[in-house]
């Protein structure tokens, strides 16, 4: 959601997407905004662009942090 962020992780080789294909707007940020139901919409249909390819899938918000690999857990 930020594209200083986005440049500064692809270019650790950190796979990352753009989910927005467009210049992040600072004012898509915060709660009650009334892009929700778009950026639902889009995360929907970026889901639905990638599981053909045969990839698992594990996606959360911007506001969630994993403070350990999740993948052991959920494999169990």
């Amino acid at each position: 959601m930020d594209t200083k962020l986005l440049e500064a992780l692809y270019w650790k080789e950190v796979p990352v997407f753009d989910i927005y294909g467009q210049p992040y707007e600072h004012n898509r940020c915060g709660m009650g905004i009334h892009n929700i139901p778009q950026d639902g919409r889009e995360k929907v249909i970026l889901i639905d662009s990638i599981l053909p390819y045969g990839y698992e899938l594990l996606m959360c918000d911007t506001n969630m942090v994993w403070l350990k690999d999740p993948l052991p857990y959920l494999a169990s």
